[in-house]
């Protein structure tokens, strides 16, 4: 065994080298022609076989024939490339290699052999969101004996990838007064719509045909309907933290990435619901708001937006909600991340209170996270206006929200 383990760990190349010089001195001493000859042969098949990987990456053209535009975390998408190859002869063990940027895995295809025309499929597996950009290929030969390796470049148009996190189906999302999908219109109905006027907003299939802002139709010749301050109490606020310095791990175990996850299925978990749902963050310096909306192009923006968000080094959520508190919505249920720092929690805890919100934090134990400790919870805590969620690496997080 270590034998076999030594001699892997010798270029073949060298072993090669070693062969033919022993043959050549034995031709020397002895002066036998047929070792004469043998030497020769060696020295030509080792010059051949050392050219040929060269050779091989000539007259190839390749271009990608199918390219995802978008993706999703942990689900296989398909990859195209069209090789062309000119002349008669085919060309053998070609490696093509296509480098996602930011994965920071490339991709490998290896063809045993090519020859006219030839369609390449490759699955791929994204394991982390982003908005990633295919760029060059890298084609590389080291047939026949792997003596040499030739390498090529291939230029091709830079094309954006959009991988979309996955998400969990979260089995509660507590709201105001325990509200169900119906509250709303059964309440509205009950008063008499006499609740205090909150705005207007796009009409939705289901909505009561007394809520018809009619002057406002004439105006923007589309149905919109008026909103009521009970309803407001119904919206689900999502509000991030994308402070580098808050999170910890790495890979998909970071918490960035579980923020992220959370934040879209508390999304999902809405929209199917037809609740309101919407979403602040702090990136690049600038507040950023998808205001609150139970339809499919406001789950797109958040979908959209949970893709391309970043850590960076910026103001903690703790720091900019201060600054920035009459940008933020008023009531609903505020979802927030406070990461690991618990005792950043009463600051959430009063601008929440005095926007007049319900609050549910989420926070994550960062021993859980640095050590990778196997065992993953949630524990939760009640506190003023809501609810404290303490999540460990691993943790089912269809159970977040259970027990508000």
């Amino acid at each position: 065994m270590m034998l076999k383990t030594s001699l892997a760990r010798v270029p073949l190349f060298a072993l090669l080298c070693g062969w033919i010089l022993i043959v050549g001195l034995i031709a020397l001493n002895r002066g036998v022609d047929l070792l004469w000859g043998v030497f020769v042969v060696l020295l030509v098949a080792i010059a051949v076989a050392a050219s040929l990987p060269k050779w091989q990456l000539r007259g190839i053209a390749i271009d990608r024939s199918v390219t995802p535009s978008e993706g999703v975390v942990g689900q296989a998408v398909e990859l195209g490339y069209a090789c062309r190859v000119n002349g008669p002869l085919a060309r053998h063990g070609i490696e093509i290699y296509d480098a996602l940027s930011g994965d920071g895995v490339p991709q490998l295809v290896t063809v045993a052999s090519v020859k006219g025309q030839q369609e390449i499929r490759l699955r791929w597996i994204p394991s982390t969101r982003g908005a990633w950009h295919f760029g060059g290929l890298l084609l590389e030969s080291r047939f026949p004996l792997a003596l040499t390796r030739a390498r090529r470049s291939v230029d091709l148009p830079l094309r954006e990838v959009v991988i979309y996190p996955d998400y969990v189906a979260l089995r509660s999302l507590p709201l105001e007064a325990e509200a169900t999908p119906d509250y709303e219109q059964t309440l509205s109905r009950r008063r008499d719509g006499r609740d205090e006027l909150y705005g207007l907003r796009d009409y939705r299939p289901g909505d009561d045909v007394r809520a018809m802002h009619w002057r406002a139709i004439a105006r923007r010749n589309e149905l919109v309907v008026k909103e009521y301050e009970h309803q407001q109490d119904r919206r689900v606020w999502i509000l991030l933290d994308l402070s580098a310095v808050s999170h910890v791990g790495r890979g998909a175990e970071h918490t960035l990435e579980y923020m992220v996850r959370i934040a879209h299925s508390v999304a999902v978990k809405a929209s199917n619901e037809s609740i309101a749902v919407g979403m602040c963050y702090m990136q690049g310096g600038a507040l950023y708001r998808i205001d609150a909306g139970a339809g499919r192009d406001t789950y797109i923006k958040l979908r959209e937006a949970l893709a391309r968000v970043k850590a960076e080094h910026q103001p903690s959520l703790r720091t900019w909600i201060g600054q920035h508190q009459s940008a933020l919505p008023a009531g609903g249920t505020w979802i927030v991340f406070n990461l690991w720092q618990a005792q950043e929690r009463s600051t959430l805890l009063a601008v929440a209170a005095q926007r007049q919100a319900r609050i549910l934090v989420v926070e994550f134990d960062k021993e859980s996270f640095v050590h990778k400790s196997e065992a993953g919870g949630i524990a939760m805590q009640k506190v003023a206006q809501g609810a404290v969620y303490r999540i460990a690496r691993g943790a089912d997080l269809r159970e977040l929200f259970i027990g508000v």
